[in-house]
């Protein structure tokens, strides 16, 4: 994906005829399908957590079909996002290449898409027979259905690939895609057949050149991550290939992922009950008279809807849609806006519920509630710093601000913005109280948001039912845009791990000289890196457990290493050209990854020097607050 296209449906040449019009329905029967499953886990967790806080009865079983529903929600809504051209994907170089290298780079991927998930359907079918004899917690349901989801979601997105490269024009273009294919081939046989010569230097190969190469000819990020893995499994392992589709699976039924759907779902209805609105509206009441008011509001918003969700996209899902048009109207460039927003989610990483925390307190003895308590402060001196920046890039902001609000005027939009004011604090209180889990807590504001959307839309009650059918759909697609990337990281991390990286990474960090200080260099540097390549909690996930022990005998806080480690990531995640999160931005953003790249630089410059202060004052990742 581009980054310009969110709802529009994207058509490839003028396709026709039958296999065209099999692919409408049964897109169209996915889009039912996945709105139906995200309302259903939705549902289903709402119930669980009712049951557990109000009758003090849990509900054991449900985990059970909502891990079966949230695998299969990421098939059905990945099919809906293949055919709006939702998946992620880096075209820089695309972009600045010329017409006919362009088409020929685009054809190649569509190939590539076509290699690399039909290559995956016949082990994913390996895998979900040997899931067949087992039997799910509670249910006993047998874990063949929830692995099926692999190949049948390989096999419906070799679909969806083959019915567009059908319908692209291929005259002149065709004999390069093959051949640039066959090099990627090429390529991954040769590194294979080295590997006893090369040893681990294999992992170049496959998870430099094959998956960097890829990336930057604008394969999209999932299918480069399982094209790497893939055949580094298939080429240079004693593994077979099935155990791909084992990790995929894994990474789609992973309890942490929950939260996702459920807090894009509430930053969608955030959206259509006009609460974000209402919000942005009340913040920028208040700063909009100064030079670079929405720059405010915009780290203001995203400062307080991270306490709603801990979901960066979901955070971003929310802020976007109800603050950029407005920032366009007033004459704000797409690029800046969209670099303010990803310089905002690296700033709001550590608020909680931070979905990377709770990773951290689960594969480490660091209690979560005293990483959320110690993430807050130093997230606060990331907002402060990105406002600084903001204000001396206001200086020369020509646009004419609004006048001063008269009291009235911000008392009337404080009540009527108050629902939206109030939902981080129920959201926070939920689980502060222990009401709900940090991957539960999103079900609550859902229902908050429905209710409060059909009480305000109680007139116009079918309309404000379609908006919500329209947004869970959308939700659905750009969940398993996100999630599919994520399974493809999970691939890669498994085979990282088994050839031996991460301990040698591990032993590398405590080799560093310098003690403390060049334990928490190497670690920053390290974890950037790893932001970039792995995506957040797979990183952490594999590395906490390594490097965390390391730094308590060097006498550093478990806590303050934590939100260094955390921002560190972060900054990798959302840095382009290779970072995920950046991408996601522009997704939400409807904006062109090109325009971002230039002014990110200014922020990204302005969240490293925050990163060393914080590093190095202990005092700022403080457990008081």
């Amino acid at each position: 994906m581009d980054g310009t296209v969110k709802d529009t449906e994207i058509r490839v040449g003028n396709p026709s005829g039958w296999l065209v019009k099999l692919r409408d329905a049964f897109v169209a029967a996915s889009e039912i399908l996945s709105g139906v499953l995200i309302l259903s886990i939705t549902v289903f967790l709402l119930a669980s957590v009712t049951s557990r806080y109000v009758m003090h009865y849990p509900l054991t079983w449900i985990d059970d079909l909502v891990a079966l529903n949230f695998i299969w929600l990421t098939i059905f809504g990945s099919i809906v996002a293949y055919h709006r051209s939702q998946h992620m994907a880096m075209t820089l170089i695309v972009g600045l290449a010329r017409p006919r290298t362009r088409r020929i780079l685009e054809l190649a991927a569509n190939m590539g898409e076509i290699v690399v998930f039909g290559a995956l359907v016949h082990p994913g079918i390996v895998h979900a027979e040997d899931g067949a004899i087992i039997g799910s917690p509670a249910l006993d349901i047998s874990m063949f259905y929830q692995g099926a989801a692999i190949p049948v979601g390989c096999a419906a997105l070799t679909f969806m690939a083959f019915v567009k490269f059908v319908n692209t024009p291929k005259k002149d273009i065709l004999l390069p895609a093959i051949l640039l294919v066959a090099a990627f081939g090429a390529v991954a046989y040769l590194g294979g057949l080295a590997t006893p010569q090369i040893g681990k230097l294999n992992l170049v190969v496959f998870f430099v050149v094959i998956l960097g190469g890829s990336i930057l000819s604008g394969f999209p990020i999932a299918a480069a991550f399982l094209l790497s893995t893939y055949s580094y499994m298939g080429l240079a392992s004693m593994s077979p290939v099935s155990v791909v589709a084992a990790r995929m699976e894994a990474g789609l039924t992973s309890i942490l992922m929950l939260s996702i759907p459920g807090f894009i779902l509430l930053g969608s209805l955030m959206g259509i009950t006009g609460m974000a609105k209402a919000l942005v509206g009340f913040l920028g009441l208040l700063v909009g008279n100064l030079r670079g008011g929405l720059n405010y509001v915009m780290i203001i918003a995203m400062f307080l809807m991270s306490g709603i969700s801990g979901s960066k996209a979901a955070d971003m899902a929310a802020v976007a849609p109800s603050l950029l048009p407005e920032m366009r109207k007033r004459g704000h460039r797409p690029g800046d806006a969209v670099a303010l927003l990803t310089a905002t989610g690296i700033q709001s990483e550590t608020i909680p519920p931070s979905i990377v925390l709770i990773a951290i307190g689960s594969v480490t003895t660091v209690s979560i509630q005293a990483l959320f308590a110690g993430g807050l402060l130093p997230a606060i001196v990331m907002a402060a710093i990105l406002c600084v920046v903001v204000f001396f890039r206001s200086r020369d902001d020509h646009h004419v601000p609004q006048a001063r609000p008269s009291l009235p005027a911000v008392l009337k939009l404080l009540v009527t913005s108050s629902p939206a004011i109030a939902l981080p604090f129920i959201i926070r209180s939920a689980v502060v109280e222990g009401i709900a889990t940090a991957t539960e807590v999103a079900t609550i504001g859902v229902a908050y948001a429905v209710i409060l959307g059909v009480l305000v839309n109680y007139k116009e009650l079918p309309a404000f039912l379609r908006r919500f059918w329209i947004s869970c759909v959308d939700s659905a697609s750009l969940t398993a845009s996100i999630l599919l990337v994520l399974a493809g990281v999970t691939g890669m991390s498994f085979a990282l791990a088994q050839s031996g990286f991460s301990q040698q990474v591990a032993q590398l960090a405590l080799s560093v000289p310098g003690g403390a200080i060049g334990f928490m260099a190497i670690s920053i540097v390290l974890f950037i890196v790893l932001g970039a390549a792995l995506e957040g909690l797979p990183a952490m996930v594999l590395f906490a457990p390594l490097l965390f022990p390391a730094a308590a005998p060097l006498g550093i806080d478990p806590v303050h290493y934590a939100v260094v480690t955390v921002f560190a990531m972060g900054i990798g995640l959302f840095t382009p050209p290779f970072g995920v999160g950046y991408f996601i931005a522009c997704a939400v953003s409807n904006v062109d990854p090109r325009e971002g790249m230039r002014p990110f630089m200014v922020y990204l410059a302005a969240l490293l020097v925050g990163l060393v202060i914080i590093a190095a004052l202990p005092i700022t990742t403080t457990r008081i607050l």
